[in-house]
């Protein structure tokens, strides 16, 4: 019995990665304004000292063509030189640039985005976090999305060597491409705040964050699901010039933290959590897991048997999978570990699995028990 739900579910997995993969090399979900908008380029930084040079040479590098823009940072109560470093950086920038810092009284990426964007003086806003860097058309590319009141764009981990680092990437640009490909097919619910342009008016009109300002985490999925509930029109902006690269966990606890942080806010989010690709996915990884244990368990032949052939088979999906998909990110390469890490994803997904519904989280030096 257990195989045929095995087998049933890996079905569905099958079919959900077929359709992703359809969605993904659909023709540019996004159109192209002629004149492209002024942008407020927004940035909310918590002790980022060691990762903001990069980025602010990375956005004085921008190539503009007369773009107008304007820089806004938030300090989010640095404990570090960020502050002192990026006042310093101001003087000889050149750039029109709004310097920020939450009141005592607010803490957390929510207000400091809720700042950033009153402060702000055009309507569109373009995010960033301050460990990224990014293409020198970035800032372009992503203004000349026309229509959408709210636009993703694509992210992807700072190039590193290693197995560990590969696992890291694939496991990454999986989740890119799903949030991405079901934006295309008009099934928006996840988001990377790494990379996300919104119109402010929209925001307002929505009510920013007012309802989950308590979670700490989900600035970009629960804004993305404010914005598709007023029906407002959703783009992912699939150009390789607006890409951006963020830094990867530097050690297991912080991927295990990180990828906590993630789950936990899933349950909060209504869109993912009643989402048939969502659900069908974490469906086929329950169930594959369960029956990895019990097969371990109980020794049974027949189950090993079946366990084997959904191996390959889901190797075989995902070596399709990736295939479509690395060559926009320039990331072939990574192709030939997607077999050696069918290894690691199941005890990766159970792991945090179990540990989302008990863990607290550490993020950005702060401790969370919830979302």
């Amino acid at each position: 019995m257990l195989s045929i739900i095995l087998f049933s579910s890996f079905v569905v997995y099958a079919c959900i990665i077929l359709l992703v993969m359809r969605y993904w090399k659909r023709g540019k979900s996004e159109s192209i304004a002629y004149q492209p908008k002024p942008v407020s380029l927004l940035v909310v930084y918590r002790n980022e000292e060691r990762e903001l040079p990069d980025l602010l040479m990375a956005i004085q590098n921008q190539k503009l063509d007369g773009l107008e823009i304007e820089l806004v940072l938030v300090n989010d109560h640095s404990s570090d030189g960020s502050e002192c470093l990026i006042d310093q950086w101001i003087l000889v920038s050149g750039i029109q640039v709004k310097h920020l810092s939450l009141s005592d009284e607010k803490q957390g990426k929510k207000y400091g985005i809720e700042e950033g964007v009153e402060a702000a003086s055009f309507d569109t806003i373009l995010m960033c976090d301050a460990d990224c860097v990014m293409e020198p058309n970035w800032v372009s590319s992503m203004s000349r999305t026309n229509h959408a009141q709210f636009a993703a764009g694509p992210v992807m981990f700072k190039l590193r060597q290693g197995l560990w680092q590969s696992f890291l990437q694939l496991d990454f640009i999986s989740l890119i491409v799903l949030g991405g490909s079901l934006i295309k097919g008009n099934k928006p619910v996840l988001a990377n705040g790494a990379n996300m342009m919104f119109s402010k008016a929209s925001f307002k009109a929505v009510g920013g964050y007012a309802d989950n300002r308590s979670i700490a985490s989900g600035d970009d999925v629960f804004l993305l699901e404010r914005f598709v509930q007023k029906g407002y029109d959703i783009s992912f902006v699939t150009q390789q010039e607006a890409m951006v690269y963020t830094t990867p966990p530097k050690t297991v606890s912080s991927f295990l933290n990180q990828r906590i942080r993630w789950a936990k806010k899933t349950k909060y989010a209504k869109g993912a959590r009643y989402n048939f690709y969502i659900i069908g996915l974490t469906a086929f990884y329950a169930i594959y897991v369960l029956s990895i244990l019990i097969a371990v368990l109980s020794n049974d032949v027949n189950l090993w048997q079946s366990l084997a052939i959904v191996f390959i088979a889901k190797t075989i999906i995902d070596c399709l999978f990736f295939g479509s998909i690395l060559t926009f990110f320039k990331q072939q390469r990574l192709l030939k570990y997607v077999a050696l890490i069918q290894f690691i994803h199941p005890i990766y997904i159970s792991t945090i699995a179990v540990l989302s519904l008990f863990n607290s989280y550490t993020w950005k030096q702060r401790k969370y028990s919830h979302g």
